[in-house]
């Protein structure tokens, strides 16, 4: 796939700016995040908590992600192709091949209407689900909540999406390659389906929601699984925002059955600009899988587990990001590896530092 997506892109670019040079515009942007987190708990394997993907080592200064982007957009096309390394790859990505391993967003994009933004892209995209993403200085938080990390940051397939002419709806529907999957590797093609619906009523208020429908496992252990993002991002004044969201899935507990195993997690963030390069947030999350459909946990062990942290962050220039951040931890049962044993509370220390060209 990732093949032809290079072959349409550079064919399409030759194309489009022969026939509309006045009005296409080539853009390049860069990213690079490094952190260090020292995990109190002191796991052994220099990893921490297994739910998490994102900022996930301990004591180790490490490279969270290193992000090169180029994109092409006129009238009737846009593409976009971008490179990435660094530990939110080898951990989100660790089941793609060498190839799209590496690849942080591919994909091409044709406008269907002369005067109407209906826009179908195809290629590996943005997941359609909740409000964070791998880029840490664009997030309230400096870590990724425990939804975020739990459910996909990326997806491959096909969207056909519509903005309307006053920007306050987006809609798009997708038919994807699976949940977080770029490819699927010796097995039949099953699609997956989802849809995304963006609200906003004003330049302070958005509402999402977000939706999938799909298989993710070999069609021989077939399980439907049917997951709903809800989420509102609300700027109370020109300095105190707040984001909300709440996650809750389903899926067959064997193949055929009517009985349905069960997920969810609400988050609250808040921030408050104290002055144009000084802000803090704080965030508190629940995240319950008894099942353990999407989180892993010790055998016999229900997840069940609160989050609650806090964060400052400095802005050092145009381009440089400064963020300290103090998160904890606290389940029900033990579930956090420590070099003592699994404990029910956990507590960690991460601070980055970012730039973007």
């Amino acid at each position: 796939m990732y093949r032809l997506l290079i072959i349409l892109l550079f064919v399409s670019v030759h194309v489009e700016a022969q026939q509309d040079s006045t009005k296409s515009t080539f853009e390049w942007d860069a990213y690079a995040e490094a952190y260090y987190s020292h995990d109190f708990g002191k796991p052994a394997n220099q990893q921490k908590v297994p739910f998490l993907y994102s900022y996930n080592r301990h004591q180790q200064l490490s490279l969270n992600l290193v992000m090169g982007r180029v994109s092409y957009t006129s009238q009737r096309f846009r593409s976009v192709v971008a490179l990435a390394a660094g530990t939110y790859m080898d951990d989100n990505l660790q089941a793609e091949d060498a190839v799209t391993g590496q690849v942080f967003e591919a994909s091409v994009g044709f406008k269907l209407s002369k005067h109407k933004e209906w826009w179908l892209d195809m290629g590996i995209l943005p997941s359609h689900i909740g409000f964070e993403s791998a880029i840490g200085a664009d997030q309230l938080a400096l870590t990724r909540s425990m939804m975020a990390d739990n459910s996909p940051y990326y997806e491959s397939g096909f969207r056909l999406s519509y903005n309307s002419s006053n920007q306050k709806w987006f809609l798009a529907l997708l038919c994807v390659n699976g949940w977080q999957r770029s490819i699927r590797a010796d097995e039949p093609f099953q699609p997956a389906f989802g849809h995304q619906l963006t609200y906003k009523p004003s330049n302070t208020l958005s509402i999402n929601s977000s939706s999938f429908i799909g298989n993710d496992r070999h069609p021989t252990f077939r399980r439907m699984r049917y997951f709903h993002n809800l989420y509102g991002n609300w700027q109370l004044n020109k300095d105190c925002t707040v984001t909300a969201g709440f996650d809750i899935g389903w899926e067959q507990q064997t193949k055929g059955s009517s009985k349905m195993y069960n997920w969810y997690s609400p988050v609250l963030i808040l921030g408050y600009q104290i002055t144009d390069h000084h802000r803090l947030a704080m965030r508190t999350e629940y995240y319950q899988d008894i099942h353990k459909v999407i989180v892993s946990s010790p055998a016999s062990v229900a997840f069940k587990t609160f989050g609650y942290s806090v964060n400052y962050d400095c802005k050092l220039s145009s381009s440089m990001l400064f963020r300290i951040e103090a998160r904890s931890f606290s389940s029900v049962q033990p579930v956090f590896p420590t070099e003592t044993g699994l404990k029910s509370n956990n507590f960690f220390m991460t601070s980055s530092i970012s730039i973007r060209l």
